[in-house]
């Protein structure tokens, strides 16, 4: 699908990018640990969101979408040089 692609894509840029430069993820691979995280986080609460609220029905599917995507896109953001 669409955000396979997308990791695909940029797998070498994941690999190497770091989260920060000082806090937390600092280490070649980071921004990936991070995604992983922010993942992990927003299945989470969908989770705690679905036991709580029982008649909501959210997709998984499009949870880990909108994590990736957040952080694919913010990954872009700083590769972007203003010309």
């Amino acid at each position: 699908g669409l955000v396979l692609g997308l990791l695909a894509d940029h797998e070498e840029t994941l690999l190497r990018f770091p989260g920060e430069a000082k806090r937390h993820h600092t280490t070649a691979g980071g921004w990936l640990e991070h995604v992983l995280s922010v993942t992990r986080t927003a299945v989470f609460l969908a989770q705690k969101y679905e036991e709580h609220y029982p008649r909501l029905s959210l997709s998984r599917e499009l949870v880990v979408a909108g994590a990736v995507l957040h952080d694919i896109g913010k990954l872009l953001e700083f590769q972007a040089r203003p010309e």
